[in-house]
């Protein structure tokens, strides 16, 4: 069961788990997906809490009429460990206004929605704390 959000607890985190979510035309292929989606564990307590700020640190997501691309799927959930402690999920869209749900707020007890679409080193430094590489969102 998952507790608290990464964001209320930075300082405490020391781990986290990325799993792919697959794109709409990976869903459409002919190809059964497998049974289980590919995922990574980043133990490096430096990296799990850099990531963990990355995502804090993201602009809230604004609210009204927005213009974004087409939504065709895809991108992460991240699952951040503090103190032995399981978070709420984190989901990072990859396309679309490529929005961030799940983080929690550090001061404010809410959780906005974050937005990933204007933050231009988002994707490398995920790229570069997670090993995964994000081909179309790195420069």
């Amino acid at each position: 069961m998952a507790h608290g959000s990464v964001c209320e607890d930075l300082a405490a985190v020391g781990v986290v788990r990325v799993a792919r979510i697959p794109s709409l035309s990976q869903l459409g292929q002919s190809k059964p997906l497998p049974r289980t989606v590919p995922r990574i564990t980043v133990r490096d307590r430096a990296k799990a809490r850099a990531l963990a700020r990355a995502v804090c640190g993201l602009p809230a997501m604004p609210h009204g009429v927005l213009s974004c691309p087409m939504n065709v799927g895809g991108g992460y959930q991240l699952v951040f460990i503090a103190s032995g402690r399981t978070l709420h999920p984190v989901t990072v869209e990859a396309t679309g206004c490529e929005s961030v749900t799940g983080a929690g707020a550090a001061h404010t007890g809410a959780a906005p929605t974050r937005w990933v679409a204007r933050t231009p080193g988002f994707w490398t430094t995920f790229a570069q704390l997670t090993g995964i590489r994000a081909p179309a969102h790195s420069p």
